[in-house]
């Protein structure tokens, strides 16, 4: 089975090497986009088959890259799933443009689990992501922790 890609749009190099080896590990192809702009170049030569995107980025947030993908025919039906730091209790322009959200805080395995879901959703089949070894999810959790202020 080939393998997903996946694109992460998020501007904290530590959080895109850290969920770049997690979804490595767990059998993903994995894109880096910098920024909100980036990512829409990306986009414009590469067709992800998810998208993990960050809301606050410098240069364009992750509203306006929603906005973007809901407006382009060529990629309004990839699925997304926004990962962000940042808590709040209203989502509802994120909500309309049908993504999931999740804190940048929650545990690996749910990471994988959302993406395979949201695979699964657009393909009708399974994505087959997974951790390796619980070690490496530890290993994951302990990098995660390592972040937090």
């Amino acid at each position: 089975m080939e393998s997903k890609t996946i694109l992460i749009a998020d501007d904290s190099i530590v959080f895109t090497g850290i969920y770049g080896a997690l979804l490595r590990a767990a059998g993903f192809s994995v894109m880096v986009a910098n920024n909100g702009s980036e990512c829409l170049r990306i986009l414009k030569g590469v067709r992800p088959d998810l998208i993990l995107l960050d809301v606050e980025m410098p240069d364009m947030d992750g509203e306006e890259v929603l906005e973007f993908l809901s407006q382009d025919s060529k990629v309004n039906d990839i699925p997304v799933i926004v990962l962000s730091g940042i808590v709040k209790a209203d989502h509802s322009g994120m909500r309309l443009h049908g993504v999931t959200y999740l804190s940048k805080h929650v545990e690996a395995e749910s990471v994988i689990s959302c993406i395979n879901e949201a695979l699964a959703k657009k393909t009708g089949a399974p994505a087959a992501g997974q951790l390796p070894d619980a070690g490496h999810a530890l290993r994951f959790e302990k990098l995660m922790q390592m972040r937090k202020p």
